[in-house]
């Protein structure tokens, strides 16, 4: 029996067919993201995040390894499904040691020799070091970004009361840790904002329909 991570219609309720989200914006998923989102940065980081995504450090610590490296053919540093090959870092979720032209591999905490055996380099210790951890705040700030960016004036228009309360509820909750970059701390700001509105509109809407329903009663006159 298939584990429900390789059921490609689980989303769906084994019917995807009935229950389809053609954009991407299902509410409840958005809800759940937010509800992820709070969560993670409440219980699991618990601190103020760098932002990973646009400050190129990265690349730059890649990059020096790569640099240091050149004599030896490359390195490639391995651990939990992590390698790095130049100015690129590559996720995956599980997997062998990455390699470049036979150079080293680092997992965890081992040297594997190559043809182009070499002593770590201070570089190398720094990125083994650093960027397993790097990568799991990129990971999450990447997925902050996919998750609030699904919050706009359209996709809230699909939103139930109940559930644009909710979503208020999480993105009120994730700017207020006051944990994420600050690029990231504008967007969720952006996304209650956007939802307000969106609850403003809605109310205004009500006080207009039971003012028109007031004067029609009380007439006795009703236009359709």
């Amino acid at each position: 029996m298939l584990p429900q991570s390789l059921n490609l219609y689980e989303y769906a309720a084994d019917n995807p067919l009935r229950y389809i989200d053609p954009n991407g914006f299902d509410p409840a998923e958005v809800i759940k993201g937010l509800s992820h989102i709070s969560f993670q940065l409440q219980e699991v980081w618990q601190r103020p995040l760098e932002d990973y995504v646009t400050n190129g450090k990265i690349e730059n610590l890649t990059s020096r390894s790569a640099a240091n490296s050149a004599q030896g053919g490359g390195e490639a540093i391995a651990g939990g499904g992590i390698v790095a090959v130049g100015i690129y870092a590559l996720l995956a979720a599980s997997g062998p040691v990455g390699w470049v032209g036979g150079g080293v591999g680092i997992v965890g905490g081992a040297t594997l020799g190559g043809s182009g055996i070499h002593g770590m380099r201070k570089s190398a210790k720094e990125l083994a070091a650093e960027l397993p951890e790097m990568l799991k705040i990129y990971k999450f700030e990447k997925e902050v970004e996919d998750v609030v960016s699904k919050i706009n004036p359209m996709s809230v228009r699909e939103y139930t009361m109940d559930e644009l309360w909710l979503a208020l509820a999480e993105t009120d909750t994730i700017h207020k840790t006051g944990l994420l970059p600050q690029r990231l701390d504008d967007q969720a700001a952006g996304a209650s904002a956007i939802i307000r509105a969106e609850i403003d509109r809605r109310n205004k809407e009500k006080e207009e329909e039971d003012k028109r329903r007031k004067k029609c009663e009380a007439s006795g006159v009703c236009l359709i």
